[in-house]
């Protein structure tokens, strides 16, 4: 087995790394029965026709990383590793031997040990993601822990310990097992809800996505002058299909008469540049004010953070836009938010679904109306780390058209926003008692700063 890297994000491949790619060819095709088509432990066998000597190109164009593509194209099974942070790129592949026999399990052994070093990648990578949480904060992660330990601190601090320093390998190994076990006793849907927080910060592809990437890529051809097809990067769509934005979101007062719905008094509307129009259309109101929420603060602040919804002065903020697109209900729902801000990531998985499932969107429109992540330097030092989500499309491609409504424009409400840069010296209320609940363990002076404290609090 070979891991192999890229190193320039435009050029890499966003597969999902719970994928186990299976080239079929003259090599493999023996051997298939080996193995489950379905499901390999919590990885998903994918079978797809390649043979390297029939299908593989010889040139690339600029628009490939050649290093990549060779190594891709000549493997016989093929994995992206699990990222250890947003923007990592590497790729696990096992190369068979034409002359060997790997008949009886020969094979199926071959394919179990790839998994098992997929799956120490994986934990690895759990134990950085999580011990980044534990240092700069997370809030959808502590509402996590805070409902599978019940509210106990004491859990929840005995857990940060094992993420404080890593700086040996008795110590990372000792972290993996703890994630390990952790995950194991949760039950299904928390473990989900794990998952889909940690997808979320890492920000590689939906199973269905990244088979549908892989495809297109093996697909390249090569004409020379013409450059094969254009810039790969993290798309679903490859070949002869227009990757850079051509259109606008367009967020346009459009006030309802009678009684609220969804759409409320604000219509989210794709328009094309040749003037074309299609109005994003949501199922619930949870899911359309998250994304409009992040289409307004990507335009006027840089972003969203969940910690908005933790922030005394923000939720003011945000229960004022609420009630401006809706008339009333501002208060519940950001106290819905606040609460268990696990109900954003569910409204912005909700959103994603809308706009990857709206057949009259193309691909690369769905592509750049979805969500992205962006970490981002804050706090007087800047040496503190926060998320933010945005939508892809350029802000440039961002219009905020509200001519008619009489109530003070979003730019002059979003204005009150804490700054990014400012946010994490706001947000120390809600998580006090935690403070003080490690101070008393590890026996800390309240009037001293001290060096390390769980979730970025100080």
């Amino acid at each position: 087995m070979t891991t192999f890297e890229c190193s320039d994000k435009k050029l890499a491949l966003n597969l999902n790394p719970y994928q186990i790619f299976v080239f079929v060819n003259e090599k493999t095709k023996p051997y298939l029965d080996q193995i489950k088509t379905d499901h390999l432990e919590r990885y998903r066998i994918e079978l797809i026709e390649f043979d390297a000597e029939k299908d593989s190109q010889p040139v690339v164009g600029e628009d490939v990383d050649p290093h990549l593509y060779y190594n891709i194209t000549h493997s016989d099974l093929l994995a992206r590793v699990m990222p250890c942070k947003e923007g990592d790129f590497r790729y696990a592949s096992e190369i068979l031997f034409l002359e060997k026999d790997y008949s009886g399990h020969a094979f199926y052994d071959k394919v179990n040990s790839f998994v098992n070093y997929l799956r120490i990648q994986e934990s690895k990578s759990f134990v950085n993601t999580l011990r980044r949480y534990f240092q700069y904060g997370n809030e959808e992660f502590y509402d996590f822990l805070n409902d599978v330990y019940k509210g106990d601190l004491s859990n929840i601090l005995e857990m940060s310990n094992y993420f404080t320093h890593i700086d040996d390998t008795s110590k990372m190994i000792a972290a993996q097992c703890f994630i390990r076990e952790f995950r194991c006793n949760l039950p299904i849907d928390r473990q989900e809800q794990l998952l889909s927080l940690v997808m979320d910060t890492l920000g590689y592809a939906s199973v269905k996505d990244s088979l549908f990437l892989l495809k297109n890529y093996l697909k390249y051809t090569f004409t020379p002058g013409s450059g094969g097809f254009c810039n790969l990067t993290m798309v679903t769509k490859a070949n002869n299909e227009h990757l850079e934005p051509d259109f606008s979101l367009v967020v346009k007062y459009n006030k309802r008469e009678g009684l609220m719905d969804t759409v409320g008094d604000y219509a989210i509307i794709l328009k094309k540049d040749d003037g074309n129009q299609i109005e994003l259309i949501f199922v619930y109101t949870g899911d359309k004010m998250l994304y409009l929420l992040t289409l307004l603060c990507q335009k006027f602040r840089g972003g969203l953070p969940t910690a908005y919804f933790t922030n005394e002065k923000a939720k003011e903020v945000l229960v004022e836009v609420f009630n401006k697109v809706y008339r009333i209900g501002g208060n519940t729902w950001v106290e819905k938010c606040s609460n268990n801000t696990h109900n954003i990531s569910t409204y912005r998985s909700h959103a994603m679904a809308v706009i990857k499932n709206d057949e009259r969107l193309e691909p690369y429109m769905a592509y750049w109306c979805n969500f992205e992540n962006q970490t981002i330097s804050v706090g007087k030092k800047g040496n503190k780390s926060l998320e933010v989500r945005k939508i892809r499309l350029p802000e440039d491609r961002i219009e905020i058209h509200e001519e008619g409504d009489i109530t003070p424009p979003f730019s002059e409400i979003l204005d009150k926003l804490p700054h990014l840069k400012d946010l994490k010296d706001f947000n120390r209320n809600k998580h006090t008692k935690l403070k003080e609940k490690q101070e008393s363990i590890l026996g800390l002076d309240p009037r001293e700063e001290t060096s390390y404290i769980p979730f970025g609090f100080i």
